[in-house]
């Protein structure tokens, strides 16, 4: 059963303070329309107008999620911020076109110039296996999007996140982007949660795109 609306905690932890202009402002202006959000605006998840406006009406605002989009100033300097992609779990249609758009958007968008993809799922951060980062550039998924697969490999089964930990770190990646169905481990071979993750890595952002974040997201409307 899910878990109600009204429990959730939808607080986004941030590393610090963003400083950095983003470099998409030039293209705020431009034919694509791109606009900033900000940090207060928000998505209602249950978008039925009669609870809404009875939670409103009951003193208390609705439960809601941040919403995504471009913020006018970052956290990491683009021309020094190292980035990773990983696909975890099984198969699905376009994982090809995910990583495609974020090294393209990471890119043409930020000036992102390092990133990397861990070859072979969550089995490409650990030592023992003995798999090459794979440089992902705008010319080497230009057309991956035609492909079956994913390029970079992807597997199955918990890897154990003090080794994940430790090659992040040692590769000094900022931001890593986790694509599938994520399962860590504890040291002791249990199940342990992706925040778990995230507070492991002081000083580096996990992000999960929509094929993921789709399965995480408890409570939220139906839409189909």
């Amino acid at each position: 059963m899910a878990m109600p609306a009204e429990t959730l905690n939808t607080n986004i932890t941030t590393l610090g303070n963003a400083r950095i202009p983003s470099p998409v402002h030039k293209r705020v202006h431009g034919t694509n329309g791109f606009a900033f959000v900000s940090d207060a605006d928000r998505v209602l998840i249950d978008v039925t107008v009669n609870r809404a406006c009875k939670t409103l009406a009951d003193g208390t605002l609705p439960p809601s999620y941040e919403l995504a989009g471009p913020r006018e100033r970052i956290y990491f300097d683009p021309s020094k911020l190292k980035c990773a992609l990983v696909t975890c779990g099984g198969l699905c249609p376009g994982l090809n076109d995910i990583l495609r758009s974020i090294v393209l958007e990471l890119h043409y968008g930020y000036g992102v110039r390092n990133i990397s993809g861990v070859r072979y799922g969550l089995r490409g951060f650990i030592p023992r296996y003995g798999y090459d980062m794979m440089d992902l550039t705008p010319s080497e998924v230009v057309n991956i999007h035609e492909r079956g697969g994913v390029v970079i490999g992807s597997s199955r089964g918990p890897q154990d996140v003090d080794e994940i930990v430790d090659t992040l770190e040692r590769m000094n990646i900022g931001i890593l982007f986790m694509i599938g169905g994520i399962v860590l481990a504890t040291p002791g071979g249990g199940i342990m949660p992706l925040s778990n993750l995230q507070m492991e890595l002081l000083g580096a952002a996990i992000l999960v795109p929509t094929a993921t974040a789709a399965w995480l997201l408890v409570g939220r409307a139906r839409t189909a």
